[in-house]
């Protein structure tokens, strides 16, 4: 037989409930406010540094002195310049995104002057698996990039090494790797309809 709590008891709990509800909801918007400026400042600051790593500005150790003035907005949205010393556009980043395994991957794309071959990638936000997906931030999978001219398609073992449209896959990987495929393809893509003057989504 079930055991029946009276009225008043079941108003206590639920009281109780409504009210440890309220309390915890206050602390995590409060901390939330709090915080929200500093979170914003770190985004900006990996946004950044992602620009500079694609561009080929990072140092490693350190930044260059200067390097984040060759920085511009343009020619279309999520679309930056890289200038030279003399002010003169020397390549182009794109931010690009695409539906990774478990939510979208979006990351910084770097392109030449001409807009044709890649200078570099970095990686902003995923939820790719550790150690299967996750390993598109390692070095060793960006490092295949630089000089690689877009469209690209995926490659077996060591059979990136000859074509320029190709990249190895992350091993296990497949759903990361077309990701980061459609990632690549279409900032290619938004970048030369940027440069011809068409507008940009």
């Amino acid at each position: 037989m079930k055991r029946r709590f009276p009225l008043q008891r079941q108003a206590a709990i639920m009281a109780f409930m409504v009210g440890m509800t309220a309390v915890v909801t206050s602390l995590v918007s409060g901390a939330h406010l709090l915080t929200i400026e500093k979170v914003m400042a770190n985004q900006e600051r990996q946004l950044r540094r992602a620009l500079l790593i694609a561009a080929g500005l990072d140092a490693g150790a350190g930044l260059r002195e200067g390097t984040e003035e060759r920085l511009r907005e343009g020619p279309g949205a999520g679309i930056w310049t890289v200038l030279s010393d003399d002010g003169r556009p020397q390549g182009y980043l794109v931010i690009g995104q695409a539906p990774g395994l478990w939510g979208r991957i979006r990351g910084v794309v770097g392109f030449d002057a001409e807009g044709r071959r890649l200078t570099g990638v970095e990686f902003t936000e995923h939820n790719e698996t550790p150690g299967l997906g996750a390993r598109i931030d390692e070095a060793e999978f960006k490092r295949q990039f630089p000089g690689k001219r877009p469209p690209f398609r995926l490659a077996g073992e060591a059979e990136s090494e000859a074509p320029t449209d190709a990249f190895d896959a992350v091993t296990g990987a497949t759903i990361t790797s077309a990701a980061v495929r459609d990632l690549l393809n279409k900032s290619a893509e938004r970048l030369q309809r940027a440069l011809k003057g068409d507008a940009v989504p």
